[in-house]
């Protein structure tokens, strides 16, 4: 057994503050669609059930989340973009002894957002092809009294959270310009997103049963970036030539930006009167 804070996420080389992952291992099942000679009725082991099917390569399709710290966000988060079909590691662990290791994933979805009160949140979808360690770890009857720190803290700077490059990146240290001007958005949203796309092929050359082949190909599609927040200020501008968004102080640059939605509505009596806007890019740089 194990508390949520003894588990630990490793990203790029890196332990960031994570606060989940969703990592199923998922079987491809081949269907047949054919007809059998399924009986309605008895005899049991002849009652049309299911398909005929067999199964084809695993996919490793998930996420994991975290709090963004400065060293994760200018190494990663805002770098990968520019170099997006080269793969990262990943090794993240649940209990005690556990490992889960990728050693390559490539990134189907990046995103980043702040709001008032919390810390600068992070996630990232992947796809892998396999993974290439796994490690139960400790059951519960070994660790039924639990085991106290085991999470890799030594790795971290001894003061975590006054280290200004690990520690949790706070809403209040995060700042948007567009046309470079100061637009006061009370929360925001980067979302950076790529289809991740395999190809397997007819590759058997005869002779014994190869067992299942990996994908020949991995390619991704084109990548679709936006930035989706509330603000207090006067945006009138449909196509500003960049928005730059910063983190506390390094930043990533959308230009050829283009306002997809915005709305002024009215609002109830306790609440401000602000704006939602959304934008898409179609360019961007450091």
């Amino acid at each position: 057994m194990a508390l949520g804070y003894e588990g630990y996420i490793k990203l790029d080389g890196k332990y960031v503050l994570g606060t989940g992952t969703s990592v199923p291992r998922t079987r491809v099942r081949l269907d047949s669609g054919s007809g059998y000679g399924g009986q309605i009725y008895s005899p049991v082991d002849e009652i049309g059930i299911g398909s005929p099917h067999i199964y084809d390569w695993l996919m490793w399709d998930g996420s994991v989340s975290f709090e963004v710290t400065k060293e994760i966000w200018t190494s990663t988060l805002r770098a990968w973009p520019f170099n997006r079909q080269a793969s990262r590691e990943l090794l993240f662990s649940s209990r005690k002894d556990n490992i889960q290791q990728f050693d390559e994933i490539f990134f189907n979805s990046i995103s980043v957002s702040a709001s008032e009160g919390s810390a600068v949140d992070g996630s990232v979808g992947f796809t892998a092809i396999q993974r290439d360690s796994y490690v139960f770890g400790s059951e519960y009857i070994d660790n039924k009294f639990g085991e106290g720190l085991l999470c890799p803290i030594n790795d971290f700077p001894e003061q975590l959270n006054r280290d200004t490059n690990n520690a949790p990146v706070p809403f209040w240290n995060t700042y948007i310009e567009i046309e470079n001007d100061p637009a006061d958005f009370i929360d925001w949203t980067l979302d950076i997103s790529q289809p991740v796309e395999t190809f397997f092929g007819c590759t058997h050359g005869g002779g014994a049963d190869p067992g299942v082949q990996e994908p020949l190909f991995l390619a991704v599609g084109p990548m679709d970036v936006r930035l989706i927040g509330t603000l207090m200020t006067d945006i009138l501008i449909d196509d500003p030539f960049s928005i730059v968004i910063f983190l506390a102080d390094e930043s990533i640059t959308l230009r050829r930006a283009e306002r997809q939605s915005s709305d002024d509505d009215v609002q109830n009596g306790e609440s401000f009167v602000v704006q939602n806007v959304e934008y898409a890019a179609f360019e961007i740089d450091t």
